[in-house]
């Protein structure tokens, strides 16, 4: 059992952590081990919502020159983290290898180990002809001109990563408590004095905010605005099958990720659902120059999320039941015109 058994509520903490998905298990296992006293609150199940449900890859390949430098050392971290929490994350460092199909793209992939400099070689950044690239991806169905292939890149099982790391924490001595939805923060002089929840109130000196897409929600019940939208995607998972050690891979459509028990998890990243909510008409100006640059990937749905947001009250009173008592968790909808689209995909 991670979670703490419901006793009363402590008194007192230095910090509190709001949400124990990935992020919030990271921080509290950070300040435990440092010797700060830490108590993380979750509204629903720890790593339920998006921690528990993602493609699961821990990478550089890809990301904005500007998020390396933070890639590299999360890297180096996940690197030793089944050892420093005793448990299994399903961290493997076994590559990922964004696939060419023509000789232009992989023209820009030497382009881009080239505007990285120093940085390329440590991450084991290179490109692959054709023939290293079907070495690296036995049982291909079609011969691509070449690859993108970063070798210290990782994955881990989002089914497992969450927990073990709180398993950590725990046994670092933080406090855990699910099913205990923070309702608001307490100031005093201006500055942060406890926060609190649906079981009471407790003080404290900082508070990590680790709520994920209900971040947005909490912080604009006290005035902060913070720009944050929904996106989803449909995953698939396959039954084990005999492929050997292969790295995850992404053809620029279709992404997969080998799992522990031999199996993939398959994603299609065109397919992208962008859920309409009266937040998306707020926050369109911030949102636009990345709409113009990933349009292409992404389908607009109006719907249930819609209605559901619209419903959510803005403001409440910490004596009064919040959005997050309301929705443990956010269900996710899975999209059947997505799976079809992953499979044609694969088939192609």
């Amino acid at each position: 059992m991670i979670g703490h058994p419901f006793d009363g509520l402590p008194s007192r903490t230095e910090v509190v952590v709001i949400g124990g998905g990935i992020v919030g298990a990271i921080a509290a296992l950070e300040f435990a081990e440092r010797g700060i006293p830490v108590v993380l609150f979750e509204k629903g199940r720890f790593g339920g919502e998006q921690s528990g449900l993602n493609l699961g890859w821990c990478r550089q390949l890809g990301r904005d020159i500007r998020e390396l430098p933070m890639s590299i050392k999360a890297l180096s971290l996940w690197a030793g983290m089944n050892a420093r929490v005793q448990g299994e994350t399903g961290f493997r460092r076994a590559g990922i290898v964004e696939v060419a199909s023509s000789p232009n793209q992989l023209d820009q992939f030497h382009a881009r180990i080239k505007s990285l400099g120093d940085m390329a070689d440590p991450m084991g950044l290179r490109c692959l002809d054709g023939a290293a690239l079907s070495t690296l991806l036995p049982g291909a169905s079609t011969v691509q001109a070449g690859g993108l292939y970063c070798q210290t890149d990782g994955r881990a099982e989002p089914t497992l990563a969450t927990g073990a790391i709180l398993q950590g924490a725990k046994r670092a001595g933080a406090i855990l408590i699910d099913q205990c939805a923070v309702r608001g923060f307490e100031t005093f002089n201006g500055k942060i004095g406890g926060v609190t929840t649906e079981q009471g109130l407790i003080g404290c000196s900082s508070v990590v905010l680790a709520g994920g897409l209900w971040s947005r929600h909490l912080l604009r019940s006290i005035g902060i605005p913070f720009p944050q939208l929904i996106v989803s995607e449909t995953l698939l998972r396959t039954t084990p099958v005999e492929t050997g050690h292969v790295p995850a891979m992404t053809t620029g459509r279709v992404a997969h990720r080998p799992r522990l028990d031999g199996g993939y998890v398959i994603a299609h990243e065109t397919n992208t659902v962008a859920d309409i909510i009266p937040a998306s008409f707020r926050y369109f100006p911030e949102f636009f120059p990345t709409l113009l640059k990933e349009r292409s990937r992404l389908r607009f749905r109006l719907g249930k999320a819609f209605w559901r947001e619209a419903m959510l009250p803005r403001l409440w009173a910490g004596s009064e039941r919040s959005p997050f008592e309301r929705f443990r968790a956010l269900k996710a909808e899975v999209s059947s015109k997505h799976v079809v689209s992953v499979l044609i995909s694969t088939e192609n």
